[in-house]
């Protein structure tokens, strides 16, 4: 995200340029061959105080939620489509030539870098907890997606037609 984005978040150092805090982000800034980088600058005391505040930043950072995660994917792809327009398929070569430069699921799984199924997925998901509030209370984004994929069963069962007429059927209970 630092390729693309850039460094968001500055490395911490103390009095003596000793790192603190950032640590996978300096490794990432030198494996993009970055010479220049902005740094925070604290005082530290001794090698316990040195410790203590690299530990505070690191347990006081918190991990978004499955559904965190999954909303903010949502959002990204709905403010994408709004700056670029939403892709449509079918049309002449000239639309589609149009239509390329528009926001699709698989530019915003690019620009999170990972699988575009892994997007998708996830964006139906947020989509989902909004129609089913109660899918938030699940403690694993699977375990919701396999509830999500009851709640579609159930509903698609209510909107079967029974069959009418008389029907030969042939009934087998083996051993």
């Amino acid at each position: 995200s630092i390729h693309k984005e850039g460094l968001l978040e500055p490395l911490v150092v103390n009095q003596d340029n000793e790192l603190i805090c950032g640590r996978r982000r300096l490794e990432a800034v030198k494996s993009l061959g970055w010479k220049e980088i902005e740094v925070y600058q604290i005082k530290t005391i001794d090698d316990i105080d040195k410790f203590s505040k690299a530990i505070a930043e690191n347990v006081m950072r918190k991990n978004l939620t499955w559904q965190e995660e999954v909303k903010a994917k949502e959002e990204l792809d709905i403010l994408m489509r709004l700056k670029y327009g939403e892709h449509t398929a079918g049309g002449s070569k000239e639309k589609h030539m149009a239509e390329s430069a528009k926001w699709t699921s698989t530019k915003t799984s690019e620009l999170l870098d990972e699988a575009r199924r892994t997007t998708e997925t996830d964006i139906q998901l947020a989509k989902a907890l909004k129609k089913h509030p109660n899918l938030e209370k699940i403690g694993t984004k699977q375990g919701a997606l396999r509830e999500l994929k009851l709640i579609e069963q159930k509903e698609k069962i209510k909107i079967l037609k029974s069959p009418e007429g008389l029907y030969d059927v042939i009934v087998i209970d083996p051993p």
